[in-house]
């Protein structure tokens, strides 16, 4: 399965092609996204669990083909997580993760936030499948 995407998260290196951009994979591009509520929880999507720092959890991202960044949609707890992309859409990479929630700070702001970390690939599906709206 080839889940290498092209991100264009960091401009400035130059893969053949005349868009600036890096090949990457959805687990790097996740890596570190914001996730969760301002109490840093993550509440199941299925089951309406309750989540925090330093337990494991999964996730839905997309992102469709006009957009440069990712979107984290759902998050799952380990019980709920699908093994599968469950409805592929045309047109949108998509991919379901596992991973564990860390805490990133911002010490100028005295703020906090959870966020994704040791992110696995699950599923993969990408943009040529599904079918449309």
């Amino acid at each position: 399965m080839n889940n290498r995407v092209e991100c264009q998260e960091r401009p400035g290196v130059q893969p053949h092609s005349e868009r600036p951009g890096v090949v990457t994979t959805p687990q790097q591009v996740l890596e570190g996204m914001r996730v969760g509520t301002a109490d840093l929880r993550v509440i199941c999507t299925d089951c309406d669990g309750d989540r925090g720092e330093g337990e494991r959890v999964g996730a839905y991202a997309y992102r469709t083909a006009d957009a440069r960044a990712w979107d984290i949609a759902r998050c799952y707890c380990t019980a709920c997580v699908p093994e599968w992309v469950t409805t592929p859409t045309l047109g949108a990479e998509e991919v379901v993760v596992r991973g564990y929630l860390g805490v990133c700070s911002d010490v100028g702001t005295q703020t906090h936030w959870l966020c994704l970390v040791k992110v696995e690939l699950v599923a993969f599906s990408p943009p040529t499948e599904g079918r449309s709206s």
